[in-house]
């Protein structure tokens, strides 16, 4: 019972609301509709995402498809079964078998690489701005608890719950920053690392692939050798 009544005193509706509300408020206008949906739906691969994993397992299909390639062209890189690899690998095959200019091919995978990034980020920022701007709403909170509990010295009963205010706003406003808004941001940042190495490793990989097979070889020619007579 003592530990319940003691618990209790760390919560107070009031400065929660104030720090949680008003962070996310901030947040929400400096960031785009897209990115706010995609910093909720990362909750998803931040506890479920594997790109290690991603990572080997799109190594071997792609060593299964440049040896499909080697052999007989990138025009039966699709022939290759592997619907086992991550999406972004299975996208790219296609576009490989259908591919007839090297410099198109290597404009759209570096356009996805780039458009891969900017989804990620853009999650990534969300969380930092709740975690930079926390602290600095819970000081709103501070400034009113002390503002009103400055303002009833002469009423006793007033000064506890004001000053608890005033302190528990800071305590949250840590809290949010520190402990959930910095590390989800963290987390994400490090799984798009990751994932953005091995996507890098497969674009490289196959636009080499493509530019050897399409890219016509430049032929250098001898000098040509003049003479000059003299009459």
């Amino acid at each position: 019972m003592y530990l319940l009544t003691s618990v209790s005193h760390f919560f107070d509706a009031a400065a929660f609301l104030l720090v949680l509300v008003g962070s996310f408020l901030i947040a929400l206008f400096r960031s785009t509709a897209a990115d706010i949906l995609r910093a909720f739906k990362a909750f998803q691969p931040l506890l479920t995402a594997k790109p290690e994993h991603d990572g080997e397992v799109a190594d071997r299909a792609l060593q299964a498809v440049l040896q499909q390639t080697k052999a007989k062209g990138i025009a039966t890189a699709d022939r290759i079964d592997i619907t086992f690899a991550p999406l972004f690998l299975q996208k790219a095959v296609g576009r490989l078998t259908d591919c007839r200019d090297p410099d198109d091919f290597r404009q759209w995978i570096t356009g996805q690489l780039e458009k891969r990034k900017n989804r990620h980020q853009g999650a990534i920022n969300f969380w930092y701005i709740v975690g930079d701007v926390a602290p600095s709403v819970a000081m709103i909170g501070t400034v009113v608890g002390l503002v009103n509990m400055f303002s009833h010295l002469s009423d006793v009963n007033s000064l506890g719950p004001s000053m608890a205010m005033a302190i528990l706003t800071t305590l949250y406003g840590l809290c949010l920053s520190t402990l959930i808004a910095a590390p989800i941001a963290g987390r994400l940042e490090y799984l798009s690392d990751m994932e953005g190495q091995w996507w890098k490793r497969v674009a490289d990989t196959l636009i080499s692939s493509v530019t050897d097979e399409l890219k016509p070889p430049v032929i250098k020619l001898p000098p040509i050798k003049t003479s000059i007579i003299e009459d």
